[in-house]
Formats: structure tokens, sequence, C-alpha cells
């Protein structure tokens, strides 16, 4: 003789399940000189430009911009040994805190540079 089936629950999940799974979705955190280094970056295919200037795995850069996985001394190493100067300045920046003398120092040394360049630029227009 078959055996009487239960009624089907009118809840489907727990509360506390429903919150656990929402807290899971949380993206993972990421560091301000990623943070700065995502911003810099060509809005396409930021983590293979981010391999071919550090010569990290890809896999890693995916990861380190992401938030999955923290960077690494050497990461930053090749950051601010790059040719261009103000992206190693602003990842310097990121690294040491804005409030921090040396990243004023950087930033006052870098509007001398933009200042300089722009004398350049209006003394040649003058020449012309």
């Amino acid at each position: 003789m078959p055996r009487k089936l239960r009624a089907a629950s009118a809840r489907a999940k727990s509360a506390s399940i429903r919150i656990r799974n929402q807290n899971c979705r949380i993206r993972n955190q990421i560091s301000p000189v990623m943070a700065v280094v995502n911003s810099a970056l060509p809005a396409d295919k930021r983590a293979f430009h981010l391999h071919i200037l550090t010569g990290e795995p890809l896999s890693s850069c995916q990861k380190m911009l992401s938030g999955h996985r923290a960077e690494n001394i050497d990461m930053l190493r090749k950051l601010l040994a790059g040719q261009d100067v103000d992206f190693a300045a602003e990842v310097l920046k990121a690294f040491v805190g804005a409030d921090a003398p040396i990243a004023k120092a950087m930033a006052l040394q870098q509007d001398l540079r933009r200042a300089q360049a722009m004398i350049r630029t209006l003394k040649a227009r003058i020449a012309e």
C-alpha cells in the first residue's frame, strides 16, 4: 500500500540560507594600487595589458585586478620601474597613501613637469 506524501512546504528556503547566499555574492575588495592600475589601463583587455607591462602570468594579472589575489612586491617593482613616470608616481601614491609627505612632493613634481612641458609648447608656438 503506497504511503501518503507530505504536502509541499510554503517556504522554499529559510531566511538564513538566503542571507548567506547574498553574502557569498559580495565582490572581493581590490587594493588601492590595483584600483589605480585598473583605471589607468585601457578599458578592453586590462589584464592582458598588465601582463605585457609586467611580464607576470596572465592568470595572475586577472586575479590581481579582480581582487582575488593581492599584488606582490615583484609586480609593484615592475610597475614603478616602467617608462611612464606619471603612471609610476600614481602607483606609488596609491601604495604609500595620498597624505604621505612623499606623495605630496611627487604631486608637486608632476605639476612642475606639466608646467615645463606647457612652457616648451608655448615657446615653440611663439617661435613659429
